[in-house]
């Protein structure tokens, strides 16, 4: 009885777990820019299910060219750049450079209020990677420029409640249900 409970309870939790979702963030899916000089747009609360500062704009790459794709998002001259959401999410990568100079710039990671992660890196004129590896967090905050910074290609985990799961979630569902299965068979052989 003992063995059919614990594997039920393993099953369940299982099934249970929260599905991940693993994307990078390219900005090429935005095509309703504003007429004029510069084809920007602000990037909308809940865009690729983050909510974003207002301060943070998506550009055609009319003003400069992306990392990859058509597109990019820019901090529009603004210091203080924040990427949100209800539930926590990473914060892996992202491919940044400055608009007209180099300079160093702050990643701070939040989770309940909390600063959990902190990063300088300094950013030149062309686009370069950096890692950050920020895991768990609720905020981000991107400081300390006062210059243009361009990002393309930001890699994130979110985590999902009530979507479809990833395959790896599927395929430990499926193993617990073997597992029980088993269980099963063996406690009617003993009978």
């Amino acid at each position: 009885m003992r063995k059919t409970i614990g594997s039920t309870l393993l099953a369940a939790a299982l099934l249970v777990s929260a599905p991940a979702s693993a994307f990078v963030i390219g900005f090429d899916d935005i095509n309703d820019f504003s007429e004029g000089g510069i084809r920007s747009a602000h990037l909308a609360s809940g865009y690729q299910g983050l909510d974003w500062s207002s301060r943070w704009l998506a550009i055609g790459s009319s003003l400069a060219v992306p990392h990859s794709g058509s597109n990019f998002a820019m901090s529009n001259g603004n210091s203080d750049l924040m990427i949100s959401s209800e539930s926590n999410f990473d914060f892996l990568s992202m491919w940044a450079r400055g608009g007209s100079a180099g300079f160093s710039a702050r990643a701070t990671g939040y989770d309940d209020g909390v600063e959990v992660y902190t990063k300088i890196f300094r950013v030149t004129t062309t686009f370069q990677p950096f890692e950050f590896g920020f895991l768990d967090i609720d905020e981000l905050r991107l400081t300390g420029f006062y210059v243009n910074l361009f990002v393309d290609d930001i890699s994130v985990n979110t985590y999902l409640t009530n979507n479809v799961p990833e395959p790896s979630s599927i395929v430990l569902s499926g193993l617990g249900l073997l597992a029980l299965s088993a269980a099963r068979k063996n406690r009617l052989k003993k009978r």
